[in-house]
């Protein structure tokens, strides 16, 4: 059964916030594609969003987005190649 994101530790769960958010602000797809954020995420070494793709459910990145976007909100995101 896969764990919703927002049952991970906080620091997690913000890692995996602003790396969404790198791929997101790049524009280089669609973010409902899962198989290509993943595969950007694995180029950039956005290891903890690889892994909560694999153990959390991409669903529950998206349907939680706006609960992670609260974590980092304060953190500089990095870009994204």
């Amino acid at each position: 059964m896969k764990m919703n994101i927002v049952e991970q530790p906080i620091e997690f769960q913000k890692q995996v916030g602003v790396q969404y958010e790198a791929i997101r602000l790049s524009g280089q797809t669609n973010m409902f594609d899962q198989g290509t954020v993943r595969l950007i995420a694995e180029n950039n070494d956005y290891n903890e969003l690889v892994e909560a793709i694999n153990n959390n459910g991409y669903s529950s990145i998206l349907k939680n987005y706006s609960t992670l976007r609260e974590l980092f909100e304060e953190i500089e995101v990095p870009e994204c190649f």
